[in-house]
């Protein structure tokens, strides 16, 4: 699946940010590697996964994915924490004119 259908800035970082989180999701459930498809796939044209691609005149070029797998490989080095979030509810505080900023507090708890 790609979301990249425009080439929209908005889609483009969606597709770095999908190939970053499959690849975290793997990871987490013991991967030890992953393969995207790359440049020519199996049925003859240039696969809309492909994270490198070559165009007529044999110009490479970086597409979106690339910079998600380039963005694991500087971060997915270390171990992988469980982390469960709870739900809160948050009412925001009225003050005589306005709402003010809600107070949110953030305590992940670490496993």
């Amino acid at each position: 699946m790609t979301v990249r259908p425009s080439g929209t800035p908005l889609f483009t970082f969606a597709s770095a940010l999908w190939c970053l989180d499959y690849m975290f999701n793997l990871a987490a459930h013991g991967c030890g590697g992953v393969n995207m498809e790359t440049d020519v796939n199996q049925l003859g044209f240039i696969s809309h996964y492909s994270p490198i691609v070559h165009d007529a005149n044999g110009v490479c070029s970086a597409r979106p994915e690339y910079y998600g797998m380039l963005a694991f490989a500087m971060a997915g080095h270390g171990e992988l924490i469980k982390v469960s979030i709870e739900k809160i509810e948050v009412n925001p505080k009225l003050d005589e004119n306005h709402f003010s900023k809600p107070e949110i507090p953030v305590a992940p708890n670490a496993k």
